[in-house]
C-alpha cells in the first residue's frame, strides 16, 4: 500500500467531481464544469480559486507546489471543449514524496 498512490487517486476523483454528485458532501469536488462557459481568463481564475479553497479544506495534509489550468489557447493538443488541470504537490510531513496529476476536464 502506497499512500501517495491513494492520495493521487483521490485527487483525480476530486478533480472530476462536480458539486452535488457526492451524497452528504455536496460541495466536494473541483466543480470545473460550472465555469467552462465563462471567458477563458475568468474561467481559469475561477477554477484555480475553487481548487485552492477545496484543496486547503479537503487535502490540508498536502503542500501545493504547482496549480495550473490549460486550455486550447495554451496547447493545440487540448480539446477546445475542455481544460487540463495540472497539480503538483507533496506531503507536508514528507515533502520528498511528490504527487503529480494532469487531468482532462470538460464536456
Amino acid at each position: 500500500y502506497d499512500p501517495a498512490d491513494a492520495v493521487k487517486q483521490n485527487l483525480i476523483v476530486w478533480a472530476k467531481t462536480n458539486w452535488g454528485e457526492r451524497p452528504f458532501r455536496f460541495r466536494w469536488g473541483l466543480d470545473a464544469k460550472r465555469f467552462l462557459f465563462n471567458p477563458i481568463p475568468i474561467m481559469k481564475q475561477q477554477i484555480l480559486q475553487n481548487a485552492r479553497s477545496q484543496l486547503s479544506k479537503y487535502f490540508s495534509f498536502l503542500v501545493i507546489n504547482k496549480l495550473e489550468v490549460l486550455t486550447s489557447d495554451d496547447s493545440n493538443d487540448i480539446d477546445p471543449n475542455g481544460v487540463v488541470f495540472l497539480l503538483e504537490a507533496a506531503f507536508k510531513e514528507r515533502e520528498e514524496q511528490k504527487i503529480k496529476i494532469s487531468q482532462k476536464l470538460g464536456l
